[in-house]
């Protein structure tokens, strides 16, 4: 096993029906064996049980909002569920290719809504009223989008077909054979290319920014509870992203996410460039502002920002921010995604998950960033890269807080 916890990844996997290949990597770390009978009566009474009692409880303060928490992630959990059972059971093979189609339509359902929300939805109500041609102006970024989208969904298919995915593993560290490996990549490359869709139809308004700003006024903002709850959901979410506990073992799927113990250096190195990254943020920003400006393309509005985030400017906030987001996205990113789609790729999914509030000049900041981190995962592990994408944000943020 690579013991920096690097992009290698040598734990056990089991036998892959889709690719009848068995890996010959380290068995430190046991899986769950291939013939234990799973349950199935026992957990789906349960699930229901649990279900029904969360629902019933969802309905009381708090607990409603960590519950409304819960979509952004558990359609995910679901597909990853499915998929590794689906390199078990060709039952469970083809309906993970039906919930795949599902979701990710499902995804450019609620994309849509949104680009609708910020192009037509403020007018809606006079579209009856409006002349033809003014009726669709007002109806036509919603269906560029659309059709566009459509285009991104079919595509986003593609490594399903055998020799695209037989393809792509000699240009990626994916397992071609592996279904959860393909269903993962799929439902990336459609998350990423609709919200940089979304991002150009709207001629470089970020979604969330521009309701801020109208439609929605003080309904969207960010809470400290609300990045708690989403943290909450993620992170046994990213153990069963890389086949906990269907494939894997708990301390197997910590190995493959990277998250180890970091050692003293480790944890100066991510502390340092953490720090590192802020002083060059401040040096990259405004020279990037300036050649936007120069070029007239639209900016990422300042003002509309900070009121998005205008919960989780404080002292409090900075502590949450480098929490959750630090050790969310990098567990999410560069340990779930890196050592399977490589550094680019998964850094163009961190960049796209930021497209619904910022522009283009901001989208490039944190890309740069992304690729400083994602290099850093590379030569270290995922607990070295979170330290400093921690440090960063909380620096970042405590000096806003401060008026600095």
């Amino acid at each position: 096993m690579n013991t920096a916890g690097g992009d290698r990844d040598d734990t056990i996997d089991l036998d892959d029906p889709v690719g009848g290949r068995r890996s010959g990597a380290t068995r430190q770390q046991a899986e769950a064996p291939a013939g234990r009978r799973v349950p199935w009566p026992a957990i789906g009474l349960g699930g229901a049980i649990a279900a029904v009692a969360l629902v019933v409880l969802g309905l009381v303060g708090e607990l409603g909002a960590f519950l409304s928490s819960a979509p952004v992630i558990v359609p995910f959990v679901l597909l990853a569920l499915l998929a590794t059972l689906g390199e078990r059971y060709g039952w469970a093979r083809w309906l993970t290719y039906l919930y795949l189609v599902l979701l990710n339509l499902g995804l450019l359902v609620v994309s849509l809504g949104l680009v609708f929300a910020v192009s037509g939805g403020p007018r809606l109500s006079t579209i009856d009223r409006a002349p033809p041609a003014e009726a669709l102006a007002l109806l036509r970024p919603a269906l560029v989008y659309l059709a566009i989208g459509l285009l991104l969904v079919l595509l986003g298919w593609l490594p399903l077909l055998p020799p695209v995915r037989r393809r792509l593993e000699r240009l990626l560290p994916l397992r071609a054979g592996s279904l959860l490996n393909v269903a993962g990549l799929s439902t990336m490359l459609t998350l990423a290319a609709l919200a940089l869709a979304a991002l150009a139809v709207l001629n470089g308004q970020p979604p969330l920014l521009t309701l801020v700003q109208g439609v929605a006024g003080d309904a969207v903002h960010v809470r400290p509870q609300d990045q708690i709850y989403q943290f909450v959901w993620l992170l046994p979410a990213s153990l069963v992203f890389v086949g906990w506990p269907l494939r894997r073992g708990f301390g197997a799927a910590l190995a493959r996410l990277g998250l180890v113990r970091p050692s003293l250096r480790q944890v100066a190195l991510g502390a340092g460039a953490g720090i590192v990254l802020v002083g060059v943020v401040l040096v990259l920003d405004p020279a990037i502002a300036r050649l936007w400006e120069a070029l007239g393309w639209p900016r990422t509005d300042t003002l509309a920002f900070e009121k998005l985030m205008a919960g989780l400017i404080s002292p409090l906030g900075a502590v949450v921010i480098g929490v959750t987001a630090g050790l969310g996205e990098e567990l999410a990113v560069r340990g779930v995604l890196q050592p399977r789609l490589g550094l680019l790729l998964a850094n163009l999914a961190f960049t796209a998950a930021h497209a619904y509030q910022y522009s283009w000049d901001g989208l490039l900041v944190v890309f740069l960033i992304g690729l400083a981190l994602g290099a850093l995962r590379a030569r270290t592990n995922t607990s070295t890269s979170a330290i400093a994408h921690g440090v960063y944000d909380f620096i970042l943020v405590l000096a806003s807080a401060l008026g600095m």
